[in-house]
């Protein structure tokens, strides 16, 4: 299957800038700029720690491992796709706003329906529960041979 990139629907910032680098000298995450503190990432409230390393988000980022992916799928999913997308980066986006480390990595395109990628398995069960519930369609799970990798399929 020949999968082409869309673009992310979500996710950290890219690294490699100069922000990114005065960010982990202030103790952020170079990738997305959260801040460690009390044994949590999140957006702000805690004093930076000095010298941070990646967040549990850009390090999955970073080792390619995606533990959550959702296939978007079905005959009604293709004639309202661009709909049905616009809500998954709602969804996604309220749910980083609560769970800062938890975000949409990637889209791909396989033929007519979407794969996301996101770094957290409660994530992905989030935005499928939400689509079921805004739009109706059916939830399939597949956990992988090695239960390491959470797929949902939604067709609609």
């Amino acid at each position: 299957m020949n999968a082409s990139m869309a673009p992310p629907l979500d996710g950290p910032n890219p690294s490699g800038s100069a922000s990114a680098e005065r960010e982990a000298a202030e103790g952020r995450c170079p990738g997305c700029g959260a801040l460690p503190g009390a044994g949590r990432w999140g957006w702000g409230g805690g004093e930076p720690e000095a010298h941070a390393e990646r967040c549990p988000v850009c390090q999955r980022i970073f080792d390619h491992f995606p533990p959550g992916n959702l296939l978007l799928t079905g005959p009604k999913f293709h004639a309202r796709r661009a709909e049905i997308l616009r809500a998954v980066l709602r969804y996604s986006r309220a749910e980083n706003w609560r769970y800062p480390t938890r975000h949409v990595l990637a889209s791909e395109v396989h033929g007519e329906d979407v794969l996301v990628r996101t770094n957290d398995a409660r994530l992905v069960r989030h935005i499928g529960d939400a689509l079921v519930r805004r739009l109706g369609g059916e939830l399939g799970y597949d956990y992988g041979h090695d239960g390491k990798l959470l797929t949902i399929r939604w067709r609609l």
